[in-house]
């Protein structure tokens, strides 16, 4: 399944504007959708279900025009935190059953589905009974059993325990490579793109302001507004003439001021960063193995080693 998104654009009324000029190419894939609260994210999931109507652009579906499709005739399922009364059997099947499958194939789904995300011995476990973990999974499981080609997951780790989610971000990896489809993964944490898709687009005010992969984003961030939102917090935002820098604040946090980078370089297997709050005094030098930052061709700076062997400075930050 190929899901396209041309220049797509909501406005509620003539002060409110959702989304504006959305480009997004998803093919069978896990894809995310980050960004602060208000940034036009949840429009982008209903826009794609077609809860709300498309104002302009193009929204395709394996190369059909999809503006004006009911939901009902779009093959979109959306996984949400509150499920369905009864037993997990019945909430794996009681979507196949309105759409009248056979019986037995309706068992056969159910019995897969369950089994690929870990439900097999609980099928007439009451949903009310499961944790915000497992009610995650069971809707991964119905979009599952449904073979959905188009899944859309909103905010999927509120609530959900920090170590988990690595884990849950491999099950929903598994729902795409089974349906054959696109799962889009919505989430206004930062902290969670890692989690979120294959390729990620941050939004703000309803535009799409970078799409790239997590590593793409956190190692060339090109803004500080993505550098500060992607990715582990907080972290300290340096200017260089080449682009912008997000170093993790972990071990050593820069309170205020803009900070040239002259340099970046290794040492002992260390990444080493210099730092220039004067042009007339030697640069500050900072070692540390989790500065999570760009080394390209800023490496080997003679400063930074003429520095490194005198030892002076380092480590004054």
């Amino acid at each position: 399944m190929k899901v396209v998104l041309d220049k797509v654009t909501k406005k509620y009324d003539l002060d409110t504007l959702g989304v504006e000029d959305v480009d997004m190419t998803a093919e069978d894939c896990v894809y995310g959708i980050v960004g602060e609260a208000g940034s036009g994210k949840s429009t982008v999931l209903r826009l794609i279900g077609g809860i709300v109507d498309i104002d302009g652009g193009k929204l395709t579906f394996d190369g059909k025009v999809m503006n004006r499709v009911p939901p009902k005739e779009r093959d979109v399922v959306l996984v949400s935190g509150s499920p369905l009364r009864g037993s997990v059997r019945r909430v794996l099947s009681y979507g196949l059953k309105l759409r009248r499958y056979p019986r037995a194939e309706i068992k056969q789904r159910t019995e897969k589905a369950a089994e690929l995300f870990g439900f097999s011995d609980r099928m007439n476990v009451n949903v009310k009974s499961l944790g915000a973990e497992d009610v995650l999974r069971l809707g991964l499981a119905r979009a599952a059993a449904r073979k959905a080609k188009v899944v859309l997951i909103d905010e999927p780790y509120v609530g959900v325990r920090e170590t988990t989610r690595a884990a849950l971000y491999s099950d929903i990896k598994k729902l795409a490579e089974y349906a054959g489809g696109v799962v889009f993964v919505a989430s206004s944490d930062g902290a969670d793109a890692e989690y979120t898709g294959d390729v990620i687009s941050v939004l703000r005010n309803g535009r799409v302001i970078r799409t790239g992969t997590f590593t793409e984003l956190t190692e060339d961030p090109r803004t500080a507004y993505i550098a500060r939102f992607v990715g582990e917090m907080p972290v300290n935002i340096l200017h260089a003439e080449d682009g912008v820098f997000a170093v993790r604040a972990d071990k050593i946090r820069i309170t205020d001021g803009d900070y040239t980078v002259t340099g970046v370089s290794e040492k002992d297997g260390k990444s080493v960063l210099a730092l220039c709050v004067d042009e007339n005094a030697p640069p500050f030098i900072v070692i540390s193995d989790r500065l999570g930052l760009k080394v390209g061709d800023k490496a080997g700076y003679e400063i930074l080693e003429k520095t490194l062997l005198s030892g002076e400075n380092e480590d004054r930050l």
